[in-house]
């Protein structure tokens, strides 16, 4: 091998990009009419870093598991809600530490989190599909639905 194969086979590497899962609680004090923009901002971000956003989920309002603590201005305030979402994206390698830096300094943001994963285990969750919802439905009229009909409707959806 040549020097500039290897030279070569080390940038394809380093230009190689991974997939990542960002889940993150906006702080409840945002007003739902800045919350689009709370968001579009954490898009911006992954974007502007050589980032494609893959799939993504609005944030919504939830009730927390448990009590998050956050440092605003000095003081320790303690919140039992936020807005939840998060977005699945490739970005090149090495790059994922700037995303979580800038996240860090965000003031908007109670809390995140970034894992490595793969397009495949990232793929939005179908079991609310129309075909099993239909097949379920049919069940408890009293139609059987028969394990070939179920493999298909199975394998439409992993397609």
């Amino acid at each position: 091998m040549i020097e500039g194969e290897v030279m070569e086979n080390e940038e394809n590497i380093q230009d190689k990009k991974l997939v990542y899962e960002f889940a993150f609680h906006i702080l409840p004090t945002v007003s739902e009419d800045d919350l689009g923009t709370k968001a579009t901002e954490i898009r911006n971000l992954i974007e502007e870093k050589g980032g494609d956003v893959l799939f993504e989920d609005a944030p919504k309002h939830r009730e927390l598991t448990y009590t998050m603590v956050k440092d605003i201005a000095g003081k320790k305030q303690r919140f039992s809600t936020a807005y939840f979402g998060w977005f699945v994206f490739e970005l090149p390698r090495g790059v994922v530490t700037q995303i979580k830096e800038a996240c860090d300094e965000n003031p908007s943001i109670l809390r995140f989190l970034i894992a490595k994963t793969t397009k495949e285990d990232a793929l939005p969750k179908l079991a609310s599909s129309a075909p099993i919802k239909r097949m379920v439905a049919d069940e408890k009229k009293g139609e059987k639905v028969s394990e070939e009909e179920l493999d298909k409707s199975i394998n439409e959806l992993v397609a």
